[in-house]
Protein backbone atom coordinates (compact mmCIF):
# COMPACT_ATOMS: atom_id res chain seq x y z
CA UNK A 1 0.00 0.00 0.00
CA UNK A 2 1.73 3.35 -0.88
CA UNK A 3 0.80 6.32 1.63
CA UNK A 4 0.04 9.36 0.19
CA UNK A 5 2.16 12.32 1.66
CA UNK A 6 -0.77 14.03 2.69
CA UNK A 7 -1.51 10.98 5.07
CA UNK A 8 2.21 10.47 6.45
CA UNK A 9 2.29 14.19 7.26
CA UNK A 10 -1.38 13.75 9.07
CA UNK A 11 0.14 10.35 11.30
CA UNK A 12 3.47 12.45 11.68
CA UNK A 13 1.31 14.98 13.65
CA UNK A 14 1.21 13.16 17.63
CA UNK A 15 -1.77 12.80 19.52
CA UNK A 16 -0.39 12.42 22.71
CA UNK A 17 -3.47 13.27 24.97
CA UNK A 18 -5.43 10.19 22.76
CA UNK A 19 -7.79 12.97 21.51
CA UNK A 20 -10.86 11.42 20.18
CA UNK A 21 -11.70 13.80 17.49
CA UNK A 22 -7.84 13.51 16.08
CA UNK A 23 -8.19 10.09 16.12
CA UNK A 24 -11.63 10.27 14.16
CA UNK A 25 -9.27 12.40 11.48
CA UNK A 26 -6.75 10.00 11.31
CA UNK A 27 -9.12 6.61 11.15
CA UNK A 28 -11.23 8.63 8.11
CA UNK A 29 -8.12 9.88 6.62
CA UNK A 30 -6.40 6.26 6.40
CA UNK A 31 -9.73 4.83 5.53
CA UNK A 32 -10.04 6.92 2.80
CA UNK A 33 -6.67 5.80 1.23
CA UNK A 34 -7.67 2.01 1.88
CA UNK A 35 -10.73 2.19 -0.21
CA UNK A 36 -8.42 4.37 -2.95
CA UNK A 37 -6.25 1.18 -2.95
CA UNK A 38 -8.44 -1.00 -3.04
CA UNK A 39 -10.57 0.60 -5.86
CA UNK A 40 -14.06 0.45 -3.76
CA UNK A 41 -14.01 4.62 -4.75
CA UNK A 42 -16.12 5.35 -8.04
CA UNK A 43 -19.37 7.69 -8.27
CA UNK A 44 -21.56 4.67 -6.88
CA UNK A 45 -19.39 4.03 -3.71
CA UNK A 46 -20.55 6.91 -0.82
CA UNK A 47 -16.89 7.23 0.48
CA UNK A 48 -17.22 10.56 1.56
CA UNK A 49 -20.35 8.82 3.94
CA UNK A 50 -17.62 6.54 4.80
CA UNK A 51 -15.72 9.56 5.84
CA UNK A 52 -18.18 11.09 8.04
CA UNK A 53 -18.71 7.51 9.61
CA UNK A 54 -15.18 7.52 10.84
CA UNK A 55 -14.86 11.05 11.82
CA UNK A 56 -17.85 9.94 14.55
CA UNK A 57 -17.19 6.35 15.36
CA UNK A 58 -16.37 6.58 18.73
CA UNK A 59 -18.85 9.66 19.83
CA UNK A 60 -19.48 8.01 22.64
CA UNK A 61 -16.16 8.14 24.28
CA UNK A 62 -17.74 11.61 24.75
CA UNK A 63 -20.72 10.67 26.82
CA UNK A 64 -19.18 8.50 28.77
CA UNK A 65 -16.90 8.51 32.02
CA UNK A 66 -14.70 5.72 30.54
CA UNK A 67 -11.21 6.63 30.29
CA UNK A 68 -10.86 5.04 26.15
CA UNK A 69 -7.16 6.50 26.41
CA UNK A 70 -5.32 2.63 26.74
CA UNK A 71 -4.45 -0.25 25.43
CA UNK A 72 -7.10 -2.83 24.79
CA UNK A 73 -4.90 -5.39 26.72
CA UNK A 74 -4.90 -3.12 29.56
CA UNK A 75 -8.33 -3.30 30.14
CA UNK A 76 -10.21 -5.43 32.85
CA UNK A 77 -12.99 -7.59 32.41
CA UNK A 78 -15.44 -5.27 33.72
CA UNK A 79 -13.56 -2.66 31.65
CA UNK A 80 -13.55 -4.44 28.07
CA UNK A 81 -17.68 -5.20 28.80
CA UNK A 82 -18.29 -1.81 29.54
CA UNK A 83 -15.79 -0.53 26.21
CA UNK A 84 -18.00 -3.18 24.10
CA UNK A 85 -20.70 -0.87 24.25
CA UNK A 86 -19.55 2.06 23.09
CA UNK A 87 -20.68 1.29 18.98
CA UNK A 88 -24.49 0.42 20.13
CA UNK A 89 -24.52 3.69 22.59
CA UNK A 90 -22.95 5.76 20.17
CA UNK A 91 -25.19 4.58 17.63
CA UNK A 92 -28.28 5.00 19.48
CA UNK A 93 -27.39 8.66 20.12
CA UNK A 94 -27.74 8.73 16.60
CA UNK A 95 -31.31 7.54 15.85
CA UNK A 96 -32.78 11.28 16.87
CA UNK A 97 -30.96 12.38 13.47
CA UNK A 98 -33.73 11.19 10.75
CA UNK A 99 -31.57 12.38 7.81
CA UNK A 100 -28.02 10.68 8.98
CA UNK A 101 -27.68 7.91 5.85
CA UNK A 102 -27.38 4.37 6.93
CA UNK A 103 -23.67 3.80 5.99
CA UNK A 104 -22.99 6.89 8.41
CA UNK A 105 -24.37 4.32 11.22
CA UNK A 106 -22.96 1.37 9.79
CA UNK A 107 -19.72 2.80 10.49
CA UNK A 108 -20.48 3.80 13.96
CA UNK A 109 -22.50 1.40 15.23
CA UNK A 110 -19.62 -1.59 13.28
CA UNK A 111 -16.23 -0.21 13.58
CA UNK A 112 -15.74 -2.56 16.57
CA UNK A 113 -16.68 -6.00 13.55
CA UNK A 114 -14.15 -8.09 12.48
CA UNK A 115 -14.31 -10.43 9.15
CA UNK A 116 -14.18 -13.35 10.65
CA UNK A 117 -17.15 -12.59 12.78
CA UNK A 118 -14.91 -12.12 16.18
CA UNK A 119 -15.68 -8.40 16.60
CA UNK A 120 -18.55 -6.36 18.90
CA UNK A 121 -21.39 -5.55 18.77
CA UNK A 122 -23.31 -8.10 16.78
CA UNK A 123 -20.21 -9.93 15.84
CA UNK A 124 -20.87 -9.84 12.12
CA UNK A 125 -18.69 -11.28 9.52
CA UNK A 126 -17.29 -9.77 6.18
CA UNK A 127 -20.39 -11.04 4.26
CA UNK A 128 -22.32 -9.35 6.41
CA UNK A 129 -20.66 -5.97 6.01
CA UNK A 130 -20.18 -3.44 3.54
CA UNK A 131 -16.85 -3.50 2.14
CA UNK A 132 -16.60 0.61 2.83
CA UNK A 133 -17.24 -0.59 6.91
CA UNK A 134 -14.46 -3.33 7.04
CA UNK A 135 -12.03 -0.24 5.30
CA UNK A 136 -13.57 1.72 8.08
CA UNK A 137 -12.88 -0.79 10.97
CA UNK A 138 -9.34 -1.67 9.74
CA UNK A 139 -8.41 2.11 9.66
CA UNK A 140 -9.56 2.38 13.33
CA UNK A 141 -7.68 -1.07 14.53
CA UNK A 142 -4.52 0.65 12.77
CA UNK A 143 -4.98 4.10 14.13
CA UNK A 144 -6.17 2.80 17.76
CA UNK A 145 -2.78 0.76 18.48
CA UNK A 146 -1.02 3.81 17.14
CA UNK A 147 -2.90 6.47 19.26
CA UNK A 148 -3.38 4.61 22.49
CA UNK A 149 -1.26 1.97 22.88
CA UNK A 150 2.01 4.82 21.03
CA UNK A 151 3.17 2.24 19.03
CA UNK A 152 5.08 3.53 15.76
CA UNK A 153 3.39 3.11 12.42
CA UNK A 154 5.68 -0.02 11.65
CA UNK A 155 5.58 -1.42 14.85
CA UNK A 156 1.59 -0.76 14.53
CA UNK A 157 1.49 -2.60 11.41
CA UNK A 158 2.75 -5.39 12.22
CA UNK A 159 1.32 -5.86 15.63
CA UNK A 160 -2.45 -6.01 13.44
CA UNK A 161 -1.14 -8.32 10.91
CA UNK A 162 -0.02 -10.93 14.08
CA UNK A 163 -2.72 -10.28 16.65
CA UNK A 164 -5.96 -9.54 14.01
CA UNK A 165 -4.64 -12.37 11.75
CA UNK A 166 -7.78 -13.17 10.25
CA UNK A 167 -10.00 -10.85 12.28
CA UNK A 168 -9.51 -8.06 8.71
CA UNK A 169 -8.47 -8.88 5.24
CA UNK A 170 -5.27 -7.32 5.71
CA UNK A 171 -3.68 -9.35 2.38
CA UNK A 172 -5.55 -6.55 0.63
Amino acid sequence: LMVPNSLKALFDIGNEDGSIAHHGVRVAALAIALANALNLVDNSRPVHLMAIGCFIHDLEHYHSKFDHNRALLALGKDEMKEYRKHPMSGAQKLQVLPHLDPLVHKVVVQHEEHVDGSGYPKGLSEKDMDPLVVVAAVANAFDRIVTFEHRPLKEAYKKLLIDKMGAFPLAT
